[in-house]
């Protein structure tokens, strides 16, 4: 069959996993997983087969963000300097102003829930309304406070937090542009009574805006690769470029439709509680995303179930990229790689969406501080 990658036939038909030993530790790899032309068709087996591994258990979020801020970054002359988390000094008093505001603009949950009774029937839409106009009414008053020639307000914004005008601004006019797409949104489901992949990766882009990030459709430019002899290609959703003149991506966003099946007690998630599909298309379009990464030989990644965010970074080995690329039996290759994952946050909810902004502001920051 084209562009499928023929497995080896000689195993047994019952035997599902093949144990590769290799420098003292061994490897479990999936036999019969073939590899597909497109990682859209990927399942978590086809990604196991390559030695890609998500970690049994969510890593924590404050260990999640050492791990993404303390990890070498693919940055070159004339682009900021890297900022490790915790923040220190003036970096810190941006950051935190940056939080403050945002926590200020947003400080209400959201709902999508189309199977509420009346949900369609316009009380939410009122409030969202308000919220709105209340957010553009504090906008004009602080642009009109803003006369001095720093561009600072001092009861708003502390000049000691190194916030100029324009991150101000671009902090709340996305943050207004948010409100009016949920509201767009919400006016979508109404009309066909739900919603559909594209309607949550619009208002999910619109949201990663606020943070000074620039989400580019994954369409716009496929990564194509040669996976031991198989032209594979990936079209992710989403793409984060980190910076305009020298285009490496700081993340890879996979949209999934389906809504997350959640245990009772979310801190009890697993990947197990993940669609296969899910995690393997994931894995998959991580994998071609390695060499256009900002972070050295690692990428980061966000995994989005409607309005569930699950922030996810493959830390690899330019060794193992290069046999997967090189080897055609993949069965053969000696090394394995982790995909570190949190547990799913709910952008929509006050205190999840709290809780992420520290991680995605960091990520905005990269690229917005000279």
């Amino acid at each position: 069959m084209a562009g499928i990658y023929t497995c080896d036939k000689s195993s047994s038909d019952s035997d599902s996993n093949l144990y590769t030993s290799c420098h003292g530790y061994q490897t479990k790899r999936k036999n019969k997983q073939c590899i597909m032309d497109m990682v859209s068709h990927w399942t978590k087996n086809t990604a196991e087969h390559l030695g890609l591994f998500y970690n049994e258990e969510p890593t924590p979020l404050d260990e999640f963000k050492i791990m993404l801020s303390s990890s070498g970054l693919k940055f070159v002359s004339g682009t900021p300097a890297k900022l490790t988390l915790p923040f220190k000094d003036e970096s810190k008093h941006l950051l935190d102003t940056l939080i403050d505001l945002t926590k200020n603009c947003v400080n209400v949950s959201f709902s999508i829930d189309e199977n509420k009774p009346d949900f369609f029937k316009g009380t939410v839409k009122k409030e969202m309304s308000a919220a709105r106009r209340t957010l553009w009414e504090r906008r004009v008053t602080i642009d009109a406070e803003h006369q001095d020639d720093d561009g600072y307000t001092g009861e708003l914004v502390p000049k000691e937090s190194g916030l100029s005008r324009f991150q101000l601004q671009t902090c709340y006019y996305h943050t207004y542009d948010f409100l009016k797409t949920y509201l767009h949104f919400l006016e979508n489901g109404s009309d066909n009574k739900g919603w559909n992949k594209s309607d949550f990766t619009t208002l999910l882009s619109q949201f990663i805006t606020i943070f000074m990030l620039s989400p580019q459709p994954g369409k716009s430019n496929k990564r194509n690769q040669v996976l031991g002899g198989v032209p594979t290609t990936s079209i992710p959703e989403l793409r984060i470029v980190s910076y305009e003149q020298f285009p490496l991506t700081l993340g890879v966003i996979t949209v999934i439709e389906e809504k997350l099946n959640m245990p009772c007690d979310m801190d009890l998630y697993s990947t197990e509680d993940i669609p296969a599909n899910a995690v393997g298309q994931h894995a998959g379009e991580m994998l071609l995303e390695y060499e256009y990464s900002v972070f050295e030989e690692a990428v980061f990644g966000i995994l989005c179930f409607r309005t569930k965010l699950i922030f996810t970074f493959l830390k690899m080995s330019d060794g193992h990229f290069h046999s997967i690329l090189n080897h055609k039996d993949h069965s053969d290759i000696c090394a394995s790689s982790t995909i570190y994952h949190t547990k799913p946050y709910d952008y929509l909810i006050k205190e999840q969406r709290d809780a992420i902004l520290q991680m995605l502001f960091w990520l905005g920051l990269q690229t917005s501080i000279k």
